[in-house]
């Protein structure tokens, strides 16, 4: 019984390392402000594609999404209260975390909670999707660090060591572990 669950458990690990390899950020599109907002024009915008655009603030880039759903435009920073700004990508209809491997529900994108992206306001002007400097500048304490310092050792989940949900002794070591459900 041991044994099974010891290869078991390596070939989930396996097999949850090998799928995140295989999760590339696409490269975002750097905005410069016009004024006090950047601008991006709608109609270049396709239906059920994620977009990524950035914008320096504060000293870091901020990444955030475009993703239009028949005549919404939702946006969302590239980053979420859970996994961190390690990002989503998309992979044929489902929008995918790069930490936890959830698929998020495109039409549920600019909405919060979960492991959804964090919600990010914008408007329209025109033919234009228009997103306030200021509000951008806001989400950049959510961007910065790249790569989360620790690994949750229950769902090997990557976060930095503020984020952790808490700690356990194990075998004479502090071991921090993730906000998942289940882990603690």
């Amino acid at each position: 019984f041991v044994s099974l669950t010891i290869v078991t458990l390596i070939a989930l690990g396996t097999d949850q390392f090998a799928a995140r390899a295989q999760l590339e950020l696409s490269p975002a599109t750097l905005l410069q402000p016009q004024g006090d907002v950047v601008r991006i024009p709608l109609e270049s915008i396709r239906e059920q594609i994620l977009y990524r655009f950035a914008f320096d603030a504060e000293g870091r880039r901020v990444r955030f999404l475009l993703f239009r759903i028949g005549d919404r435009y939702a946006t969302a920073f590239d980053a979420c209260e859970i996994c961190s700004d390690l990002g989503y990508v998309q992979r044929q209809d489902h929008v995918i975390c790069r930490n936890c491997l959830a698929e998020i529900y495109g039409p549920s994108i600019g909405q919060g909670g979960g492991c959804n992206p964090r919600p990010l306001t914008a408007g329209r002007e025109g033919t234009d999707l228009v997103v306030p400097v200021s509000t951008l500048a806001e989400g950049a304490k959510w961007f910065g660090e790249q790569v989360p310092g620790i690994t949750c050792p229950v769902c090997r989940m990557t976060m930095r060591e503020s984020e952790a949900g808490g700690r356990v002794e194990y075998q004479g070591k502090t071991l921090p572990y993730c906000k998942m459900p289940g882990c603690e």
